[in-house]
């Protein structure tokens, strides 16, 4: 049992938790400005259908 102790101690004190913070951190946002990249894309993308629609005779 203090072998198991011992060994979880080692890997918590190895753990780098504010490393892999950083890493979520950047990578958080990474995605947040994808999601608005996306969304001005989709915007983009509905007027163009909007205006193709409007000049295209039925």
């Amino acid at each position: 049992m203090a072998a198991n102790v011992g060994s979880m101690f080692q890997y918590w004190k190895r753990f780098d938790l504010q490393q892999l913070q950083r890493e979520l951190d950047a990578t958080a946002t990474v995605l947040a400005n994808q999601q608005d990249e996306s969304e001005q894309s989709r915007k983009k993308l509905i007027e163009q259908s909007r205006e193709f629609k409007k000049n295209t005779p039925e």
